[in-house]
């Protein structure tokens, strides 16, 4: 089986295990249930501090920001009805709006002069919302699309990465990476020595779905550039080119911010220089750590 073949293989799969382990309840629907508990709690039982408990889980486990932001809005809610300090509800109803917005009709619940210190929240709005960046390392091994390529340097190549990604509406983001590696190797016959570089830059959009209260599905796309270079004693080639990658990623949280992550993807360029096609790029397997903040 080549090595275009085993990595689609691969890939489907890795969807299709992933959309077959997404049958559980998932960490935005056991958030609900545990903000229904805390209404419950506050309303029914006048348990302020368990609710407030509640809420902080909640807040903890959602993914989406709808979600979120109806955890953060109770909290703020329940310490306005306590009379805590108005900085603290300030603060919290500031993150609500960068959230979910300002009350609608779906609010006529709470009181006007709640709904109205909401509204005024909304003219000092926080900035970046939390939990909203993310940052990750990965080392992938790289399987050359370039067949002249993997017959003078091999086929597989270790490529680190560092991937940053931020949060812009819901579960899709936009994300940047860059990724290099290096290379060498010799020709057989007149034993020239060849050394070299490949560097990736790339820039998307991605989208996220939670499959269960700690595993999520991952999938980005975007254009990438790419940097090549390849020296033989006192020849150089080199050049750059523009292509496009796709991968899918499973991320595993260990830590409330930190998670593991491996995936899949496959990055396409190609050039020609000096009537010689070069291809950068290939299937590419990862593993790594990630952030949250």
């Amino acid at each position: 089986m080549t090595a275009r073949r085993w990595g689609r293989s691969c890939l489907v799969l890795l969807v299709a295990g992933a959309w077959l382990i997404g049958a559980p309840p998932d960490d935005d629907a056991a958030a609900l249930d545990l903000i229904a508990q805390a209404k419950n709690v506050f309303r029914l039982e006048n348990d302020s501090r368990r609710a407030l408990d509640l809420l902080a889980r909640a807040e903890t486990l959602a993914q989406a920001d709808a979600v979120k932001g109806r955890a953060l809005l109770e909290s703020a809610y329940i310490r306005w009805m306590r009379l805590e300090s108005p900085l603290v509800i300030q603060s919290l109803l500031s993150r609500v709006v960068a959230l979910i917005g300002l009350p609608g009709r779906e609010h006529d619940e709470y009181p006007e002069s709640f709904r109205a210190l909401w509204k005024r929240a909304a003219r000092k709005k926080a900035g970046v919302r939390r939990q909203r960046i993310e940052l990750e390392l990965l080392l992938n091994a790289l399987s050359c699309a370039d067949s002249r390529f993997a017959g003078a340097y091999g086929r597989w190549h270790l490529t680190p990465e560092i991937r940053l990604a931020g949060t812009v509406f819901r579960n899709w983001n936009v994300w940047a990476s860059f990724s290099s590696f290096g290379f060498s190797g010799t020709l057989p016959v007149i034993q020239v020595n060849l050394w070299g570089y490949q560097r990736f830059a790339a820039l998307g959009i991605g989208w996220q779905y939670a499959l269960r209260e700690r595993l999520q599905l991952s999938l980005s796309l975007g254009v990438e550039q790419v940097w090549f270079e390849e020296r033989a004693n006192m020849e150089e080639v080199n050049g750059s080119c523009l292509g496009w990658r796709a991968r899918v990623d499973l991320k595993r949280r260990i830590f409330r911010a930190i998670h593991l992550v491996a995936g899949i993807g496959y990055r396409s360029a190609h050039a020609v220089l000096e009537r010689r096609r070069v291809q950068p790029g290939g299937w590419s397997l990862g593993a790594g750590l990630g952030w949250r903040f």
